[in-house]
């Protein structure tokens, strides 16, 4: 959606002006423009200018082109956010650049540099829009304000049954300054210019008004999932307390129990506990005792073992050392016998 400052929003619409309508008109517009003001302030002068060329102006309506002009500077910017094909305004690319010089004037574009283009300018966009879109509502704000002379003189039935109309000092002016006919002529012109303007306005308030019927059905939709997720809360909620409920009701019926009966039942009690501490007690030492025992015994059997092996191994070699004795002493005694035998040989032969 493209639009310029020149046509549609024009804040003199119905010639001629008075002298100083005029000339705050043309100042306008090099404001609404070019993005700047006339004297060279940078862009928060340049807004801060216009209003002050609307504050003293006593017509609301000049004042509601002006934020007819913001909408169509946001209207723009939303597109191109959004992706939209949209031609580039002169309007918006003075304001960007700009805003580049307060932001290089103020040290706070650096952080950009390291940005592609698009991010950059994407950036500046949603800069550009919380700024414009302040200054829309402060002169809207100023608008509300505005004293009751500036009501039309009108009936307010009437503002919404009669067409709007050149004053009859403009068409005074006009008469005694231009023909008849040429004045009919721009008067046709001046009907049709108006007719495509309300036609034009009508198209972007139903746009507007769409984009905000989505808006709403999606706002909706949020809120219907937070109800749904604040429920399931809610439920889960009420389940932990009635557990913890319980539990605190479980505790307390315990210690109630405890604290009941007469005080003989409550030192019998004491006393099985304190038997019952000292005999675990006494079964843990046991049990340590027995641990340390069972060590031992592991211990002496070990070096039993060895002494057994030891003493197999001396019995062993005592056996052989025997049985190569015996057979020793076998010998000794054949030899013996021999000799016994030999011996009444010899007595006999002497």
């Amino acid at each position: 959606m493209s639009f310029t400052a020149s046509t549609d929003l024009n804040p003199c619409t119905d010639p001629p002006c008075t002298n100083s309508e005029s000339i705050a008109t043309k100042h306008e517009n090099l404001c609404l423009g070019s993005g700047e003001c006339s004297n060279g302030a940078n862009l928060e002068g340049g807004f801060t200018e216009m209003e002050e060329i609307l504050a003293g102006r006593k017509i609301a309506k000049e004042r509601q082109k002006i934020i007819a002009f913001y909408d169509n500077v946001l209207r723009h910017i939303v597109d191109e956010l959004d992706g939209k094909e949209t031609i580039k305004i002169e309007t918006i690319e003075n304001f960007l650049n700009q805003l580049i010089n307060d932001l290089k004037k103020s040290g706070k574009y650096d952080q950009y540099e390291s940005l592609d283009t698009d991010e950059i300018r994407n950036e500046l966009l949603l800069i550009l829009f919380d700024k414009v879109n302040l200054r829309r509502d402060e002169v809207n704000k100023y608008k509300k304000k505005s004293s009751p002379n500036e009501r039309p003189i009108s009936p307010n039935e009437d503002k919404y049954l009669l067409p709007a109309a050149i004053s009859k000092r403009n068409m005074d002016k006009l008469l005694n300054s231009y023909p008849l006919v040429l004045v009919k002529k721009f008067l046709e012109y001046l009907t049709d210019f108006k007719e495509t303007t309300a036609t034009q306005m009508h198209l972007r308030h139903e746009n507007i008004l769409t984009q905000m019927r989505e808006e709403a059905g999606r706002i909706r939709r949020m809120s219907d999932e937070a109800k749904h997720a604040y429920n399931n809360a809610k439920t889960v909620l009420r389940a932990v307390r009635m557990q913890y409920k319980q539990k605190i009701d479980a505790e307390e019926e315990i210690k109630a129990t405890k604290h009941m009966g007469i005080p003989g039942h409550s030192m019998i009690h004491q006393k099985i506990n304190k038997a019952m501490h000292d005999t675990r007690k006494q079964i843990e030492d046991e049990a340590l005792k027995a641990k340390i025992l069972m060590e031992q015994i592991e211990t002496i059997t070990d070096q039993t073992e060895l002494f057994l092996s030891i003493n197999d191994e001396i019995v062993d070699k005592t056996e052989e050392q025997n049985m190569k004795t015996l057979k020793s002493i076998r010998k000794l005694k054949a030899v013996i016998k021999q000799y016994e035998c030999f011996m009444p040989d010899i007595d006999v032969n002497k």
